[in-house]
């Protein structure tokens, strides 16, 4: 009943001998304690406050001796220690701590003006929980401790600092309920093994805090199960972070996560679940943020979907799926990564990658889609990566991917047709992108798959650029000008890009891929052409019917000048059929077909019936066709009339004119019957019928051809089973494309 006044800690125990029911400490009417601003400790069953109790700027702490719990406000406890609101009153403390190892209720309490700092409540007890119900409670800056769990049925408010909830088991909040901490410089943070969390709305979340305060949720022993609007932020950094997933209690599009600061998510599992192809589905985590940070630490993906304009800061999955999507514009600003595999998929309105977002699926693809037709943007280092290859935003920002692409080879001509492109791509730091060369002549097989230097002969090729900076070299050999109206013309090469990292990262702007844009797929390089390139093939057929062709004997011999010889002709002068052209100082050959007119009259067939003689023994050679291979050509010819001439600069000299029968040659007259007539086959019958003959004998009866200083003779063996074909009706297709079976 008398007043008590100390200078250092003070220690009160009004209950020696717990749990008999009785220790209540009473403070009468007038009298005071007084601890001259040092630490109050007070041990009692229970209080009764009429005079006061002043521990100063030095808190006072009040614990429940019998373990019955403690009632705080309008719900007393039977058996507790209960504090009412007008208790409040008569204490005077820089803080409040209430501890009990039974169990804690809060109904209706508003810490007064002469309580400063922190109220603290601990429920320390095995079993012990805190439970705030019925009517809100306000706190200058609350802290809760319980061993089991703490339930909020109401609304709890910080007025000046923070809110600090920390659960042995779990925290529950039921929907329509608050827990709102003081706003700018303060922190609410909830922490337990399992955190469940109702629906609030917008503008009124379940856990609120505004300005730069900040927002932390861990779930330590598992998953956080996320209603409708049970988050509200301001400025300030809200972190969620779960031992299991995070996740939505129902797939719906509305926002579960908002705030106006940075959002960060941890978890050992999933956050989210995917919204299924195109986005469709609602599965992923709806949040209103300015800035997102995510991070699994175990399997799992990660999917969230926000509404409006927001900062990716990063993404990285330890293992799993990233897709994130935005109903307005993007900023990607730090990396984005699926680790050991899974894909990554981001997808707004716009895009915007700064020269730190990089994107990188480990093991798996990349894909990123903007809505507008203007919505993707890319730094220059801003890199895209798979472990199929990857691409900058050097490539996706060149206005000519191709630039340094040059034809390494010299002119092309009659005599150089090979192409030499070596394929360079403006990107230091891409590796593994497929281009498509279009060389405008060549076999139309479609797009044929092929390494470098590609098929020479295929007209589309596509391959991939392994070092696209270093470039890699292409060959194709024309056979034909791309033009024959104009076989001088430059060649235009027509180059595209057709994947990226060997279709591995897809980059899409109004849902369309940007390798579609004319910078990526309507390039062009020109191959210089310094001389005509006159229609030539690599080839002439193989003579590999030995049932109807007798390979013929070459002879070498002299024989006097009064012997019948077929020899070369004196150079005839014609007029040039092959156009003008700028070769002057090259000698060849070409073979044409001759063909006879419906009155019997010799036409010389030109146009796809004229071809460039190549070296008989080396396609590839440059010297060319040689008359000394004569024999050889003879052997390869089908049946038919020909004759060779021999192109010096802008002139053409006629040199052979034979016929090929059953593989044989046979000297060719102007004037003579048409092929396959009844005299002709006479004479066949006859020379086939004669004798044996010696080889003189044989010079004087056999056509013989003078080349050089040597003679080439070819004896003519009558086929019965194939006689002589007339060529009248015959369809005039050439002898290359009469190949033998």
């Amino acid at each position: 009943n008398d007043s008590l006044t100390t200078a250092g800690t003070l220690i009160i125990n009004s209950d020696s001998d717990p749990g008999d029911g009785n220790g209540t400490l009473t403070v009468a009417s007038g009298a005071a304690v007084n601890t001259g601003n040092q630490a109050l400790f007070i041990t009692a069953n229970d209080l009764d406050f009429v005079g006061t109790i002043n521990s100063g700027t030095a808190t006072t702490t009040v614990t429940d001796s019998d373990g019955g719990g403690i009632g705080l406000g309008d719900t007393a406890i039977v058996g507790g220690l209960n504090i009412q609101a007008a208790d409040f009153t008569h204490v005077t403390a820089n803080g409040l701590v209430l501890a009990t190892s039974g169990n804690i209720v809060v109904n209706n309490i508003t810490q007064p003006a002469n309580i400063g700092g922190t109220t603290t409540l601990n429920a320390t007890g095995l079993s012990s929980s805190v439970n705030f119900q019925n009517n809100a409670s306000s706190f200058n800056t609350l802290a809760v401790n319980a061993t089991q769990s703490v339930s909020v049925d109401t609304t709890v408010n910080s007025q000046v600092g923070g809110i600090a909830i920390v659960a042995g088991a779990q925290v529950d909040v039921s929907g329509g309920r608050q827990i709102r901490s003081a706003g700018d410089g303060t922190q609410l943070s909830i922490t337990a093994g399992t955190i469940s969390l109702g629906s609030g709305t917008s503008g009124s979340e379940t856990i609120q805090n505004s300005g730069t305060g900040t927002i932390s949720l861990t779930a330590s022993g598992g998953n956080l199960v996320l209603d409708n609007h049970v988050v509200g932020g301001g400025s300030g950094t809200t972190t969620i972070s779960a031992a299991g997933t995070i996740d939505e209690a129902g797939d719906n599009s509305t926002v579960s996560l908002a705030t106006l600061g940075t959002l960060v998510l941890n978890a050992s599992g999933a956050i989210g679940q995917s919204a299924g192809p195109g986005f469709a589905g609602n599965g992923a985590l709806d949040v209103q943020v300015g800035s997102l940070l995510a991070q699994t630490f175990a399997p799992g993906g990660i999917y969230i979907r926000n509404v409006g304009n927001f900062t990716l800061a990063g993404a990285t999955t330890a293992s799993g799926d990233i897709e994130i999507q935005s109903t307005g514009t993007m900023s990607v600003q730090g990396a984005v990564t699926s680790g050991v595999s899974g894909d990554v998929a981001l997808d707004g309105v716009k895009i915007v990658f700064s020269g730190t977002g990089d994107v990188t699926a480990t093991s798996g693809n990349i894909a990123v889609t903007t809505s507008s037709s203007t919505g993707l943007v890319v730094a220059s280092d801003t890199l895209f990566k798979t472990d199929q290859g990857q691409v900058s935003g050097q490539l996706i920002n060149a206005s000519n991917p191709f630039a340094g692409t040059v034809n390494t080879g010299d002119a092309l001509s009659d005599s150089n047709r090979d192409a030499i492109l070596n394929v360079v791509l403006a990107d230091s730091q891409g590796s593994n992108i497929g281009v498509q060369i279009d060389w405008q002549e060549g076999d139309v097989v479609g797009p044929v798959p092929s390494s470098p230097p590609g098929d020479p002969r295929v007209q589309i090729v596509q391959s991939t650029v392994a070092n696209p900076s270093s470039g890699s070299t292409f060959v194709h050999t024309y056979e034909n000008a791309p033009d024959p109206a104009n076989p001088s013309a430059n060649i235009n090469i027509a180059l595209s890009i057709t994947e990226l990292a060997g279709g591995s990262i897809n980059l899409f702007t109004a849902n369309q891929s940007i390798l579609l844009g004319t910078q990526f797929s309507a390039q062009t390089v020109v191959l210089e052409v310094s001389a005509p390139i006159l229609p030539f093939f690599l080839s002439l057929p193989q003579t590999d019917d030995n049932e109807r062709i007798t390979q013929p004997t070459v002879v070498f011999v002299n024989i006097p000048e009064s012997q019948r010889i077929f020899v070369v002709e004196a150079p005839q002068v014609l007029n040039n059929s092959i156009g003008t052209t700028k070769q002057t100082d090259q000698r060849y050959y070409v073979l044409r077909i001759v063909s006879f007119g419906s009155d019997g009259e010799v036409k010389l067939m030109q146009g796809d019936q004229e071809y460039r003689l190549p070296d008989m023994v080396d396609a590839d050679s440059e010297a060319g066709f040689e008359l000394s291979q004569l024999p050889e050509l003879f052997k390869r010819l089908p049946d038919d009339r020909y004759r060779i001439y021999m192109i010096e600069g802008q002139t053409e000299r006629l040199v052979l004119d034979f016929i090929i029968r059953d593989g044989q040659p046979i000297e060719a007259q102007d004037d003579q019957t048409e092929p396959g007539s009844a005299r002709e086959e006479a004479e066949v019958e006859t020379l086939n019928d004669e004798a044996p003959m010696s080889n003189a004998e044989r010079l004087g009866s056999i056509p013989v051809l003078s080349a050089g200083s040597a003679l080439w003779a070819a004896r003519l063996v009558k086929n019965q089973s194939n006689p002589p074909r007339h060529r009248h009706g015959r369809s005039r297709t050439s002898p290359l494309s009469r190949k033998p079976a």
